[in-house]
């Protein structure tokens, strides 16, 4: 209970260093990595002494197995913190990564950058929809950033 009550004031804290995703187009740019991964074995969620505003920062570490990679190149496994945005849960996802500080650990690049794949298809900005057509817009979208 107390984990989900740290959760909800983070959700709702105007001073979260996560501005809100609007757009697609938003969520990819700020993105140095897209790519479906595969979370197991997450540990509990830890409440931290670290505090923002006075509000304890969950916080959870997991290995993901890197699947299919979509933007950026990241090896096999890699490392995945997650501080105050969405609960890991197990399972495929769409994950929307960045470096912390140059180091080989990875966080969610924005509050919604871990989106659930639930047989072929993923939660995307318009409801659930097929993870194929999801990959092909993010790289249509993506080349048309480069031209």
């Amino acid at each position: 209970m107390n984990a989900l009550y740290c959760i909800l004031l983070l959700a709702i804290d105007p001073h979260s260093s996560f501005p809100p995703v609007a757009t697609k187009e938003d969520l990819i740019g700020r993105s140095q990595f897209i790519a479906v991964v595969e979370l197991k074995n997450i540990p509990p969620l830890i409440i931290n002494d670290a505090s923002l505003d006075g509000v304890k920062i969950p916080t959870q570490h997991a290995t993901a197995k890197v699947l299919q990679q979509i933007k950026g190149d990241l090896p096999g496994d890699i490392p995945i913190e997650n501080e105050s945005h969405s609960i890991l849960t197990n399972g495929k996802h769409l994950a929307f990564l960045k470096h912390i500080d140059d180091t080989n650990r990875f966080v969610l690049s924005a509050p919604n950058g871990l989106r659930k794949i639930d047989g072929d298809k993923v939660f995307w900005f318009s409801g659930d929809a097929p993870l194929r057509s999801v990959i092909q817009e993010i790289r249509q979208l993506l080349a048309r950033k480069k031209s």
